[in-house]
């Protein structure tokens, strides 16, 4: 593979991260106007109709075999309803950068539930990394004092978001038992479209019983589209291109700059402010990350 094409792959991959990081900013200004829920089912009607038109233009089956049909619903369940439901509340409660700390935890459950699921052993290596990482997500839930303990709002949200992590982390244990079965951005089409239909009547509900504006800002709309078009389709159709052709690996490494791009333009675009509490919690869940995933050197 040529330098240049090369190049292009890893600038795809970063494309891909600074989509996501942007996303939890996205998701916090488009709230202005539209609740949690109705929001999550705008963002994947959007996404799962343009998952059809790729699947019909690439001449993939639109549904799954049969036999596997209740288990990619269920993938859906935990990768857009059960995910974005939780996220989009916990964004909705607290900030966007708090949220993209907290969601950036989700490899220490992922190792946990390895231990727990795949019965995989747990090094000494790891147990340190996952412990220095629950202390990074307590300072950050916390704020640095017992005092954001008592925040009622603040737990309730970070709860929500912590519980989102678990969720992603199941689906990632869960779902490799069929991302070798099928095309990735074909297994993705699926499980939004899928999560879409289960998440649905919570947005229609929502929408019913809280305010929603009958016309919404442009703002809003670019909000939704950005999270639609960039974020679940195209970002990962670039993640998963890279991976294709680059080192998962190498990669990888990407992704520990997605807490960096919303802590770097969430101040920019939606005005919220940093504490060093946020800053130093984030570092250690990130070092705990990284001592993890190097259990096997």
């Amino acid at each position: 593979m040529g330098s240049s094409s090369c190049f292009r792959y890893h600038l795809g991959a970063v494309a891909a991260v600074i989509f996501w990081g942007l996303s939890f900013i996205a998701a916090k200004y488009a709230m202005r106007e539209l609740p949690p829920f109705v929001l999550a089912t705008v963002r994947f009607l959007i996404a799962s109709a343009i998952f059809m038109v790729i699947i019909a233009v690439r001449g993939w089956h639109i549904l799954p075999e049969p036999q596997e049909r209740i288990p990619v619903l269920f993938l859906g369940f935990l990768g857009v309803t059960l995910l974005f439901a939780l996220q989009y509340s916990g964004i909705y409660l607290t900030s966007s950068a708090q949220a993209s700390a907290l969601v950036g935890a989700a490899p220490i459950f992922i190792a946990l539930l390895s231990v727990w699921l795949l019965g995989e052993q747990i090094p000494i290596r790891t147990l340190a990394g996952i412990i220095v990482a629950f202390a990074g997500m307590t300072v950050v839930i916390s704020h640095g004092s017992l005092a954001g303990f008592r925040s009622g709002t603040n737990l309730i949200g970070s709860s929500m978001i912590l519980l989102n992590s678990l969720s992603w982390a199941l689906f990632s244990v869960l779902g490799k038992k069929y991302s070798f079965r099928y095309h990735p951005m074909q297994l993705t089409g699926y499980v939004s479209i899928a999560g879409t239909i289960l998440l649905l009547p919570l947005g229609v509900v929502q929408a019913i019983f809280l305010p929603v504006p009958f016309h919404l800002s442009l703002g809003t709309w670019c909000a939704v589209l950005f999270l639609s078009v960039f974020c679940s389709v195209l970002g990962y159709w670039l993640w998963y291109e890279a991976l294709a052709h680059v080192k998962a690996s190498t990669i990888g490494v990407y992704l520990y700059g997605e807490q960096a791009v919303t802590f770097a333009f969430a101040p920019l675009l939606i005005g919220e402010k940093l504490g060093y509490a946020l800053l130093f919690g984030t570092a250690l869940i990130i070092l705990g990350i990284v001592i993890v995933a190097r259990r096997d050197i």
